[in-house]
């Protein structure tokens, strides 16, 4: 019907609007780490500091052997140690994550291309961007960088879109005479003679691509 065409339409441009705001902010969250900060720094000073250290244990090595190489642990690692390169190691960092954001986005777009929607294609999208917007807080603080991001993404917004989808999915699997998860579970109850796990007022939260229900 046209109000179901209408709903479907509206829930597809919310889930896009949602989607490019997380991928503007995982893609400007890459760019602040581009330029590192001070833990990168001290990282590299204590890098720089332990090659120095292991080229000084090569010179006393040769000179106790009378001028030949040095045979230590420490000789062998300072030959095979590539000098410290802030700017290539940091722009390879910023590069990884850019492409690993990409990558992920690219795979999980079509997840509402489909017709008719199915439960887990719904499960699938909400995961995709929860855990998103969850790794993009992870990576800034675990190389420690504040987050100046952390306001945008909107969890009310993506409830509320959760309810709606959920009632989509009701109205569109009630018209084609088919089950949800929690309405086959409750047949499989009653069918055992089990009590009924689910009342009517139950929220049901889809997690994972398994699009199983759960209380």
């Amino acid at each position: 019907s046209k109000a179901t065409a209408d709903e479907r339409e509206f829930l597809v441009a919310e889930a896009s609007a949602m989607t490019k705001s997380l991928y503007r902010t995982c893609l400007q969250s890459v760019e602040i780490l581009r330029p590192g900060n001070g833990r990168d720094e001290a990282d590299f000073a204590e890098r720089e500091e332990a090659q120095l250290r292991m080229f000084d244990d090569d010179d006393d090595d040769a000179t106790s052997t009378g001028g030949g190489k040095g045979t230590g642990t420490a000789g062998s690692l300072s030959a095979f140690s590539p000098p410290v390169d802030r700017s290539n190691e940091l722009e390879s960092r910023a590069d990884y994550y850019a492409e690993w954001t990409r990558e992920n986005f690219a795979q999980e777009m079509d997840c509402l291309a489909t017709e008719p929607w199915r439960e887990d294609d719904v499960a699938r999208y909400l995961h995709f961007l929860r855990v998103g917007e969850e790794r993009r807080r992870w990576v800034l603080k675990d190389y420690g960088f504040d987050d100046p991001f952390g306001d945008i993404f909107d969890p009310d917004r993506v409830d509320r879109f959760e309810k709606q989808a959920t009632k989509f999915l009701e109205n569109s699997y009630g018209s084609r005479g088919w089950l949800l998860a929690h309405e086959i579970a409750e047949a499989e109850h009653k069918q055992k003679g089990e009590p009924c796990i689910f009342d009517d007022d139950d929220d049901f939260v889809f997690d994972g691509p398994a699009g199983t229900a759960e209380k």
